[in-house]
């Protein structure tokens, strides 16, 4: 893109060893995912940077109004706009795109959104066991069409990717509104159920970090024979010395969900999660560790 375009990139050796590094040059655009902009915003902004004329596009987890006031905080001079893509299609599958009026208009109506469609592509929503199509603001799996598809992963059989209409999974759980402004929930595969009640963890993580407590957390579905799986909180304190257990964690979301949602797992309290290189947490990894030290 910045060959095609004549851009200037700025290339870090490694982020998380400098954080504000591109403060002291005159960036326009940044791409950062959501665990790279939540760090940003631990460390203090440098003083006199100004990032007027900045965009940030971010990506790659899903970001509630709660965490987006916090970024539009350190941010307040920045145009911020959320997207959503996949590895496994070379470009971004929705966005705001910041030179269009509608837009713009769309991005301040709806500020989580991750945004519209993208010209040359084909979207549905189904549910993803019966493959029924689904109308506006009902929870599916995208999928989707593409004129350049993947043809398959090394060494793995290319079946289970794609629909029996032909259609890529997405393996995400997304509606779209009247104003076909998408918004991702969570990954499907992260999902679970506890008796008969679909569980979406993203739910619970975004009620476990209000907390003040918190910095970060995850919710995984624990095995149990007579109920399938029973939701458990994991996360990570803003401090070593913060005053709160799991317990006390625990009463506090139950007190906000559904009682089918509540932390019948507990929680724990942990120093750092595995991640991948992007800095999402690899829950799978995550769950084997907790079964694995009971």
């Amino acid at each position: 893109m910045a060959t095609i375009l004549g851009t200037t990139r700025l290339i870090y050796p490694t982020f998380y060893d400098n954080y504000w590094h591109f403060a002291k040059y005159k960036v326009t655009f940044i791409f950062l995912s959501v665990s790279e902009i939540s760090t940003l915003c631990l460390y203090e902004r440098p003083k006199n940077a100004d990032f007027r004329g900045l965009k940030i596009m971010v990506g790659g987890n899903v970001v509630n109004n709660d965490h987006l006031k916090k970024i539009e905080k350190v941010f307040y001079d920045t145009e911020i706009y959320l997207s959503y893509g996949m590895t496994e299609i070379p470009c971004g599958l929705t966005t705001f795109k910041p030179n269009t009026k509608l837009d713009r208009e769309l991005k301040v109506k709806y500020p989580t959104s991750v945004g519209l469609s993208v010209a040359g592509m084909s979207y549905k929503v189904v549910d993803p066991e019966t493959e029924e199509i689904l109308g506006p603001n009902k929870k599916g799996e995208l999928r989707i069409k593409t004129p350049f598809p993947l043809s398959g992963y090394y060494r793995v059989q290319p079946s289970p990717l794609w629909d029996s209409c032909g259609w890529l999974k997405s393996g995400d759980l997304v509606y779209y509104n009247e104003d076909l402004c998408f918004y991702v929930v969570d990954r499907i595969k992260n999902m679970f159920k506890y008796k008969d009640y679909h569980i979406v963890p993203s739910v619970l993580e975004r009620a476990l970090e209000s907390h003040p407590s918190v910095r970060k957390a995850a919710v995984i579905g624990m095995p149990d024979e007579e109920n399938g799986h029973l939701p458990l909180g994991v996360v990570i304190l803003k401090s070593p010395r913060e005053p709160v257990t799991g317990t006390i964690l625990q009463s506090f979301v139950d007190d906000k969900v559904a009682d089918y949602e509540k932390l019948r797992g507990g929680v724990k309290i942990i120093e750092k999660f595995p991640t991948t290189s992007t800095g999402k947490i690899r829950k799978w990894l995550l769950r084997d560790m907790i079964i694995n030290a009971n």
